[in-house]
């Protein structure tokens, strides 16, 4: 289920990746708010913006592997 509330820039981080792009990795926003710059930034940018998940109470697992740690 996505969130109704926020949104993640995601960027693939290897040696491709630019500076730009793995510094805005992982910003989050709300989701009415305006997001600048939004990608691509480049030629070949590999960026995107995407919804985040909600977790229902009681999915989280103490290791994490569900979703945050409790």
């Amino acid at each position: 289920m996505n969130s109704s509330n926020y949104k993640m820039r995601k960027s693939i981080l290897d040696l491709k990746a630019c500076l730009l792009c793995r510094k805005m990795h992982g910003k989050i926003y709300l989701l009415e708010e305006w997001i600048d710059p939004e990608p691509p930034l480049h030629t070949n940018c590999r960026c995107i913006i995407e919804y985040l998940q909600a977790l229902f109470a009681g999915t989280a697992t103490e290791n994490g592997a569900n979703g945050a740690d409790w």
